[in-house]
């Protein structure tokens, strides 16, 4: 999957966001200035926005330390959008199959 930077003000939370709170990002903002963006964000392409589907943390704390742009894997229809939501759901560990 190719990575591309998108600004960050062009991200929406997206529909299949289940997560109540984003916590406090504080150290992760520290972490993000101290070593970069590591893990790009996954987001679906909406017209004029991109549909966050991982990396609501992440985009927090870049937002919180002023950053303008990301590096995001941005995929273009909502199949892509379901099948980055499961993708990222089995990562972090709240969907399993089978």
């Amino acid at each position: 999957m190719e990575t591309t930077k998108i600004p960050l003000t062009q991200c929406v939370e997206s529909k299949l966001q289940n997560r109540a709170s984003l916590g406090d990002v504080s150290g992760l903002a520290r972490s993000i200035e101290v070593n970069g963006q590591i893990t790009p964000l996954i987001v679906v392409a909406d017209g004029e926005t991109y549909q966050l589907v991982a990396g609501h943390r992440r985009t927090a704390a870049m937002k919180k330390l002023g950053w303008e742009e990301a590096d995001a894997h941005a995929l273009r229809s909502a199949v892509a959008s379901l099948g980055a939501y499961m993708v990222a759901a089995i990562w972090v560990g709240t969907l399993t199959l089978g």
